[in-house]
């Protein structure tokens, strides 16, 4: 099998690998194993999943085909399931600046806002500071304005109907449903990677009605709503689960690695 690793992880094994089973013929499995391993560094620097820069995601915007399912957008560099703290705000940010009409997001994760929304209740008014709070230094400032309440829910939770999923059961926490400058907001409170088309139709939102959907999710999402769409593109909006492995301070990562070390051979 052929293990892609995780880039983040901060540990001497981070890396590719690659594991061959043998009915007793060890030394044919190590050249199996040799020949898949020559492979990956052959393609090491091949990305057949481009991530789009904020700029280039607001031209695809206004690109859009309407009446030909939404532009689905995974704020892949926020994702929860990498280990993004999923309270970035810049692609909602850019959403609302190109004065997108017809959209949605979810789940910004920021439990402040979210009980502000059910202490007002659903059609108030409320002026919120959305997002940012784990590392506003570095991927604020958050989002001052105000957003009216659509929708409330207790617990968040609803049941998997995509085939990532299927039948599991996933809480958002006590969380809300804003309407912020036109973009339907999913607020959560907790932390949690979306993949499943029944975080917007807890809501009250059907996502094939959209014409763009931002979703915190890196691939898991494609499954189920690459069906209804007319694109899906990858954006990469500033935040921790980065491409830029430069920009982090590897301290137990066995060196030297390519990318970090580019002049490997």
């Amino acid at each position: 099998g052929l293990c892609a690793g995780f880039a983040w992880s901060d540990i001497a094994e981070t890396g590719p690998s690659v594991s061959v089973t043998t009915n007793g013929n060890a030394a044919k499995g190590r050249q199996i194993a040799q020949s898949l391993m020559q492979f990956v560094w052959n393609t090491r620097a091949i990305n057949t999943v481009p991530l789009l820069s904020l700029s280039d995601v607001a031209i695809s915007m206004k690109q859009g085909q309407t009446g030909n399912g939404p532009l689905v957008i995974g704020d892949t560099t926020d994702n929860p399931g990498g280990g993004g703290y999923g309270d970035g705000v810049r692609l909602l940010e850019t959403l609302i600046r190109n004065g997108v009409e017809n959209a949605a997001m979810a789940a910004i994760c920021d439990p402040s806002v979210a009980e502000h929304a059910h202490a007002e209740g659903i059609g108030a008014r409320i002026a919120i500071s959305l997002g940012a709070k784990i590392a506003p230094g570095t991927y604020g400032p958050p989002i001052e304005t105000d957003a009216t309440v659509i929708a409330l829910s207790q617990t968040g939770a609803f049941v998997c109907d995509g085939p990532m999923w299927a039948n599991m059961e996933v809480r958002l926490g006590r969380s809300a449903l804003l309407d912020i400058s036109g973009v339907k907001t999913v607020i959560a409170s907790s932390n949690l990677q979306i993949t499943d088309q029944q975080a917007f139709k807890l809501f009250g939102i059907d996502p094939a009605a959209l014409d763009v959907i931002a979703v915190k999710s890196s691939h898991h999402f494609r499954a189920a709503f690459q069906p209804i769409a007319c694109d899906v593109v990858l954006v990469d909006s500033g935040c921790l689960v980065s491409q830029n492995y430069d920009s982090f301070n590897y301290k137990n990562l066995r060196r030297p690695i390519w990318p970090l070390d580019k002049n490997l051979k």
